[in-house]
């Protein structure tokens, strides 16, 4: 009875002297490959995703552009396209030569869209340039030739053929003069003030006879106004037969 004991007791007990260590070991090496493809490259593919989609947002919103001119209106000759400074407003307006009521009514509803047009086609010889003008305005607006002739306004009509810049300024008041140099070069300046005679748009534009092209430049200093009001905008605007 003693020998069955004591063999029973052997039997319980497994004695474990030959493991080999270095097998072990490659065990542990071997689940970390598998630690890596199962936690690193999921995350690592999540945060590419999101990156990806980041950028494809990011990317779709500064391609929105506010639709300023839906229609064109038939009194346009040509049109041209300019997206305005980003820092302010990101949009597009039209170079167009219009008086049409009409288009300027449906430009009501667009907050920051209200064109300005100088039209030369009611240009008389006088030098007076009447300007395209509606009720949504609060300007008090006139285009003055200092010392011009019928010479120089059959000049403007020549090379402008009825085309004018356009330009957003919002409850504004001011008068417009149109100079020329000795140099053939010829410009305008426009001040507008708020109701208590505050200035807080200030545009200079020159255009240069020799190639045709208008500098622009629009800056804001009236601490009322803001990106959803007014904009800068610093271009040179090329025309056709530049």
């Amino acid at each position: 009875m003693m020998q069955d004991v004591e063999l029973g007791e052997q039997s319980n007990h497994i004695e474990v002297d030959n493991i080999d260590e270095p097998l072990i070991e490659r065990g542990k090496l071997m689940t970390k490959p598998v630690i890596f493809v199962c936690i690193c490259v999921p995350v690592v593919a999540v945060l590419v995703l999101i990156l990806t989609l980041a950028a494809i947002v990011i990317t779709s919103l500064n391609s929105i552009q506010p639709e300023i001119c839906s229609t064109i209106p038939p009194s346009f000759d040509k049109v041209g396209v300019y997206t305005m400074n980003k820092d302010y407003i990101s949009g597009k307006f039209y170079i167009y030569s219009s008086n049409d009521t009409n288009y300027f009514a449906s430009m009501k509803q667009r907050q920051y869209a209200y064109p300005y047009a100088i039209d030369l086609v009611n240009e008389k010889d006088s030098g007076s340039i009447s300007v395209g003008t509606n009720k949504f305005f609060s300007f008090g607006t006139s285009l003055n030739v200092e010392g011009c002739n019928e010479k120089f306004t059959n000049t403007i009509r020549q090379r402008l053929q009825v085309l004018q810049f356009g330009y957003i300024v919002l409850d504004a008041g001011g008068t417009e003069v149109l100079s020329i140099d000795s140099e053939g070069k010829f410009s305008t300046s426009f001040l507008a003030t708020d109701a208590q005679g505050v200035e807080y748009a200030r545009v200079y534009r020159t255009f240069i006879a020799l190639n045709e092209k208008w500098v622009v430049e629009l800056y804001k200093t009236h601490p009322k106004i803001n990106a959803q009001t007014y904009f800068h905008l610093a271009a040179v605007i090329s025309y056709a037969n530049s």
